[in-house]
């Protein structure tokens, strides 16, 4: 793990756990380029909360060139209690123009809760497919000004399933998925709670071209 500048590290393989995790302010990344994958980026709070906020960024990036087969690493987030994104924070792993894939997202915890600009995203800007996002709560996901989504640029969008005990609630929030451009297809979306409530929200799979 190298300090770049401060609270901002570069990390190679990332496995953070502890009762709870407050990041605040802060940026985690793992980066890998050309024909290597980025490495896996796990964060686990084992005994409380885990609390993404002040626009903080944890992420998986993979560069190189058009014929570059590297992936993203995956990120898994999980909390015995809730996990909490705010203040314009992101969770993203992304392909910057490679054939390879973007690594996929998954979230578990009793509560999923992103407000306040927060992202959840899995993107590809080269040929291969987005990423994709898992969200596995036992009581609710509930999204404030917040967006989930994965993009592609012409290959088939990632899918985002949400798996939910109870509630999902979106007020001025997305859950989308997206392909720019080409034949791909716009990836699926699968939503399963007991409730469903969405004010001024949307909830589309999107493609140009294909399905």
């Amino acid at each position: 793990m190298t300090r770049k500048r401060p609270f901002e590290f570069l990390i190679e393989t990332a496995i953070f756990s502890a009762g709870a995790i407050s990041i605040d302010g802060s940026f985690i990344s793992t980066t890998a380029s050309g024909d290597a994958n980025a490495a896996p980026l796990s964060l686990h709070a084992n005994a409380g909360d885990l609390t993404i906020s002040g626009g903080s960024e944890v992420k998986a990036f993979v560069t190189g060139l058009p014929t570059s087969l590297g992936q993203g690493g995956p990120i898994d987030l999980t909390a015995s209690g809730s996990v909490l994104v705010s203040g314009g924070s992101t969770i993203g792993s992304t392909n910057f123009g490679t054939q390879g894939l973007a690594g996929d997202i998954a979230i578990t915890a009793n509560q999923v809760s992103l407000s306040e600009g927060a992202t959840i995203s899995a993107q590809s800007l080269g040929t291969g497919n987005a990423g994709t996002i898992q969200i596995t709560a036992s009581d609710s996901l509930v999204m404030q000004n917040s967006a989930i989504t994965t993009q592609t640029v012409s290959s088939d969008g990632g899918d985002i399933h949400i798996q939910v005990g109870r509630l999902v609630q979106l007020t001025d929030s997305q859950i989308t998925t997206s392909v720019q451009g080409g034949l791909g297809n716009g990836g699926n979306i699968t939503i399963d709670p007991q409730f469903v409530i969405l004010q001024n929200s949307q909830i589309l799979a999107q493609a140009f071209g294909g399905n």
